[in-house]
């Protein structure tokens, strides 16, 4: 039943344009490159130093300066463009890795300063990407475009493990992770320069108004109930980012086991997403929610139990089955609520700011704690952090309650 649905023709509303068909190009592109390099990084350090400390501060580093280049980021795209800024992300992220090429092993003795420059540069891609995916999208086609989105991101995140496990395979150790990262700095590169097909958007409103998204917050009950919700998100973020890579090579004790296994991963997540662009409909937001939270719950209560093999890959295959439905349903319900706000869409570059920040704190907040009670893998406080976690992402249900219906009234 499944294969007519997915390929019904599409109606004209749900259609995606020339850019948006590009954007969707330069984030393969750049998933591709990630996969091949920024799993692999946190493996990096775990083989270097084999602390969890280490690759915690790194993470905590990196999300911080995340959130300030959010910001700085953000009065750039106001005042020239949003694809400038862009720009400027994708080629210090390629940069990024050109110093990780030349430090080698050192790059555990400059940790610090490394989570700082991938910091910046994530910051600024990220606050390009995030208005560029409002601008080529609407509210008729953004579920659509999101899936898609999530889809092509997940079969090129596929690819670079399939890629890096046959590198591992052939090469092993610490040059492998040398192959990697080159590959990876020439694929960023190779983002930014086809970045330059997707024209710039001129705006007559130039003006910087993050200072009074404050009184957007105390004004707007529902504005104010969504960035609740974005600081939860990222409560949990902060724990997924990095856990489950460090678990795999610690059973396992093989990248390429690592690489191999992630492309299965991926396969199982373009299924998923495939679906949900075409069968999700925006009324069912807070079920897919929900569904989601469950599938959270069951996984990270596995991690009560000894670690082994099959309580890793189960661990890991149930969130990697349940996190599109969470992350689509909930950006798909932040983007069209942004156009609800003051001055029709124009605060858009605004709210990912704000929207950036709230998930970095929480990011942040979650490792913290679980760096703090959690000094080895094997710590008793360390599934009960991912647990609640977990768990605290329950509440985004309600708060998606009173926005859905107040998004419904306008």
């Amino acid at each position: 039943m499944a294969i007519p649905i997915l390929f019904n023709r599409i109606s004209p509303d749900k259609r995606l344009d020339r850019e948006a068909s590009i954007t969707l190009v330069l984030q393969s592109l750049f998933t591709f490159g990630s996969s091949l390099s920024s799993i692999f990084l946190n493996l990096y350090l775990w083989r270097l130093t084999e602390s969890l400390w280490i690759n915690g501060i790194y993470n905590i580093v990196s999300n911080a300066f995340i959130a300030v280049c959010f910001v700085i980021g953000g009065k750039l795209a106001k005042k020239f463009d949003r694809m400038v800024v862009y720009r400027i992300g994708i080629t210090l992220i390629a940069l990024f890795y050109l110093c990780i090429l030349l430090a080698k092993e050192h790059v555990a003795e400059y940790y610090i300063l490394f989570a700082v420059f991938s910091g910046i540069g994530s910051g600024f891609y990220w606050i390009g990407y995030w208005t560029l995916l409002y601008d080529v999208s609407n509210d008729g086609n953004r579920m659509r475009f999101l899936g898609l989105s999530s889809a092509f991101s997940t079969a090129a995140a596929m690819s670079g493990p399939l890629l890096s496990g046959v590198i591992f395979n052939a090469v092993g150790g610490l040059r492998g992770y040398t192959i990697v990262f080159g590959i990876a700095f020439v694929v960023f590169l190779l983002t930014a320069v086809l970045s330059l097909l997707v024209p710039k958007a001129p705006s007559h409103r130039k003006a910087y108004y993050l200072g009074h998204m404050g009184l957007l917050l105390r004004k707007n009950k529902t504005w104010r109930k969504a960035i609740y919700g974005n600081l939860i998100t990222g409560i949990m973020q902060g724990v997924f980012l990095f856990l489950p890579q460090i678990l795999l090579i610690t059973v396992f004790q093989k990248e390429s086991f690592v690489s191999y296994f992630g492309a299965f991963l991926s396969m199982l997540t373009i299924l998923i997403n495939i679906l949900f662009a075409k069968l999700a409909r925006e009324r069912h937001e807070r079920k897919y929610l929900l569904w989601s939270v469950i599938g959270y719950m069951i996984a990270a209560s596995l991690l009560l139990f000894k670690l082994s093999p099959v309580i890793v890959i189960s661990f890991i295959i149930l969130q990697t089955l349940f996190g599109p439905l969470k992350s689509n349903a909930f950006d798909s319900y932040f983007y069209r609520l942004i156009g609800t706000l003051p001055l029709k869409g124009k605060l858009r570059i605004e709210s990912m700011v704000v929207r950036e920040i709230c998930w970095d704190a929480g990011r942040i907040a979650t490792v913290f704690l679980l760096i703090s009670l959690s000094s080895n893998l094997n710590a008793p406080w360390l599934p009960w952090v991912v647990i609640g976690s977990c768990a605290s992402q329950f509440l985004l249900f309600f708060l998606m309650d009173e926005l859905e219906q107040s998004t419904k009234r306008r």
